[in-house]
């Protein structure tokens, strides 16, 4: 998930040195486990995650969506569901890669990339196949800096009310159903991130423009 915007800014060298440090990394696991562990693992295992129960403290949008349509008691999830939760999941993906883009040209700020991987962070904790409470400090660098807004008074009203709503899930207990918006509070609170960040970098193209075409 966090390597979207780095398609979306069009930074090869990164995607190159992701890919061969993948392709390391998958050989020393072939090297150590064997091809037949490896396939068992991807083709079996991995696409049951998330698939094989209904918990309540797995706070992830698939299992959300299943717990709020089904019930929380229910014995197991419904596969129409599932893959509901998979098919919103990728257009969340995609929508956030759209508004990360770059228009050839464009230098973003390095503040602007910084914070557009702490969103992607956050949300890829949302959309994980399963997600414990204590997965979500991936997104804590993305909630310090709505919370630096916030005290510094430079956020929305909706970004201080979903970091709000969001901090609320996590703190109170006795409500299952509130605590369990959290994935989608997550996930509208980094899309509004995103689309406050693409108005930013709108208005500086347009400056930028104005500015070239008064010299």
């Amino acid at each position: 998930v966090v390597i979207i915007p780095f398609f979306a800014w069009r930074d090869w060298k990164t995607l190159r040195a992701f890919a061969f440090w993948s392709v390391a990394i998958l050989g020393a696991l072939v090297v150590v486990n064997g091809w037949g562990t490896l396939s068992f693992y991807f083709l079996h295992e991995l696409p049951r995650i998330g698939a094989k129960l209904i918990d309540p403290e797995n706070r992830s949008l698939g299992n959300v969506l299943q717990g709020f349509i089904i019930g929380f008691r229910a014995t197991a999830p419904l596969i129409s569901l599932v893959w509901v939760g998979r098919l919103f999941s990728i257009l969340v993906l995609c929508y956030a890669g759209w508004l990360s883009r770059s228009r050839r040209g464009d230098n973003l700020q390095e503040g602007f990339k910084v914070e557009m991987i702490a969103i992607f962070l956050l949300i890829s904790a949302c959309l994980a196949p399963v997600s414990w409470v204590n997965s979500y400090v991936v997104g804590a660098p993305a909630l310090i800096m709505v919370g630096k807004r916030m005290w510094e008074e430079n956020s929305t009203i909706g970004e201080a009310a979903l970091l709000s709503l969001f901090m609320i899930s996590f703190a109170i207990n006795r409500f299952p159903y509130l605590g369990m918006t959290t994935p989608l509070v997550g996930v509208a609170l980094g899309i509004v991130g995103l689309q406050r960040l693409q108005r930013q970098t709108n208005l500086e193209r347009v400056s930028g423009e104005a500015a070239s075409g008064l010299l």
